[in-house]
C-alpha cells in the first residue's frame, strides 16, 4: 500500500468514527447535575459551633465596630457576621485544610498575606483571648465587649497601628484577619446591605 493511500484511508476512518459524527441536539434541559455533592448549606443563627460565649461576645462587639449600624443598615453583629465566621472556623477554613502548613514560617510582605504558622481557628482563639486579657489589665477588669464604643474603637485603632502587642499571637495579624473576614461576610455582593437589612428585620 502506498503511503498516500494509507494516509487518506486513515483520515477517512477517523472522520467516520469520531464522536462528533454522533452528536445530538440538547434542548429544554441539561443531561447532568452541576456539583451534586457540594450543595451550599444555609447558615442560620443557633448555638455557637466554634466560639465560646465570651469569644462570641467579643467577636460580635468587634463586628459592630468594624461595620457599625446606622438608621438604615444593621451593623456587623445583626447582619450575622459573627455567626458566619463561627461556622467557617468550625469547618475546613478554620483548620487551614488544603493549605501548606509545615513551614518554615517567615514574616512576609503585606501583599503576600498571612505567613503565620497558626490556622485561622488558632489565630482567632488566641487573638480573642489576648484581646480580653489586655482589656482586663488596662480597662479596670473589663472585657472588650464590656467597653463603650469609643473605648472599643480606640483599642482597635491602636492594635491596627501596632501600638498594642499581644502575648503569644501577632496582634496586627489578628486585626488583619478581622478586617478581611468581617467585611468579606457583609459585602459579598453589591446587594448585601439590602439582604442584611432583611435578615435583621425578618
Amino acid at each position: 500500500m502506498q503511503r498516500r493511500t494509507f494516509l487518506v484511508s486513515l483520515a477517512a476512518w477517523l472522520v467516520g468514527t469520531t464522536s462528533l459524527t454522533r452528536a445530538g441536539v440538547i434542548y429544554g434541559h441539561v443531561p447532568w447535575s452541576p456539583y451534586p455533592s457540594s450543595t451550599p448549606e444555609w447558615v442560620r443563627p443557633g448555638p455557637w459551633q466554634f466560639f465560646s460565649l465570651d469569644e462570641a461576645r467579643a467577636i460580635e462587639a468587634i463586628a459592630d465596630r468594624i461595620i457599625p449600624s446606622d438608621p438604615d443598615t444593621p451593623g456587623g453583629k445583626d447582619a450575622g457576621c459573627a455567626v458566619f465566621i463561627d461556622r467557617q472556623l468550625k469547618g475546613p477554613y478554620g483548620a487551614s485544610q488544603g493549605l501548606y502548613t509545615l513551614g518554615p514560617f517567615v514574616k512576609g510582605t503585606k501583599e503576600q498575606g498571612s505567613q503565620s504558622e497558626l490556622t485561622p481557628g488558632e489565630l482567632y482563639r488566641k487573638g480573642l483571648a489576648a484581646l480580653d486579657k489586655h482589656c482586663k489589665s488596662t480597662q479596670s477588669g473589663k472585657t472588650f465587649a464590656e467597653l463603650d464604643s469609643a473605648a472599643q474603637d480606640d483599642m482597635l485603632r491602636k492594635i491596627e497601628a501596632g501600638e498594642i502587642k499581644f502575648e503569644g499571637v501577632d496582634a496586627q495579624g489578628f486585626f488583619s484577619a478581622l478586617l478581611k473576614d468581617i467585611p468579606e461576610v457583609f459585602f459579598p455582593t453589591p446587594s448585601m446591605a439590602a439582604i442584611a437589612t432583611w435578615w435583621a428585620g425578618r
